[in-house]
């Protein structure tokens, strides 16, 4: 059985491009003693506090947070391709088991004409491509909006962290000079 947790990273285009990482983690890292697991949903454990009443903390079991979560690409041109550098981001598997980590993004939207986001990272008019990769090697992972997505990382063991990068391919053309903003998100599963 498959276990996902999904780390959102959000991508702000303007030809200012800001890119932001939000972490969706409902559980908190904490010393328990004497826990008494109440079950298991998705990737949270319910424990019980020994001898307090009705207290329950959930301990996020396969969390991937990823740092730093914010990023300025600074003013873009038309057709220009701006990249973060390979080692911009670590996610890190701070959860039991090896986890499998996928890549997909988003349209960037805003104030006039969104960018689309294209499957195959050709910019176009008003359309924006993504690279994702990792340190030590190059930008040659496609970041797609339509399943099926790509893997930015396969078997990250459990305490492992990985460091990656984007690279973005500007609109060829843009039909304003507007914000946009879209999102990247990063979906865990045991390998």
């Amino acid at each position: 059985m498959k276990r996902k947790l999904t780390t959102a990273i959000l991508l702000v285009v303007v030809l200012t491009l800001i890119m932001s990482s939000v972490i969706y983690s409902d559980g908190e890292i904490g010393l328990l003693t004497q826990e008494v697991v109440g079950g298991v949903v998705a990737s949270q454990q319910v424990v019980s506090m020994s001898g307090v009443t009705d207290s329950y903390l959930l301990v996020c079991r396969y969390c991937i947070p990823n740092a730093p979560p914010t990023y300025n690409f600074g003013t873009l041109n038309q057709g220009q391709i701006a990249v973060t550098g390979l080692s911009q981001f670590t996610v890190n598997n701070y959860g039991e088991e090896p986890i499998d980590i996928s890549i997909r993004g988003t349209d960037a939207t805003g104030t006039g004409t969104d960018w689309t986001l294209s499957d195959t990272a050709t910019a176009g008019a008003d359309t924006y491509g993504l690279y994702a990769g990792l340190s030590g090697d190059d930008y040659n992972i496609v970041v797609r909006k339509t399943s099926p997505y790509n893997n930015l990382v396969s078997g990250l063991a459990a305490g492992g962290s990985q460091d990656w990068g984007i690279e973005l391919h500007a609109p060829t053309s843009f039909s304003d000079w507007n914000a946009k903003t879209g999102n990247i998100t990063l979906t865990a599963s045991l390998s």
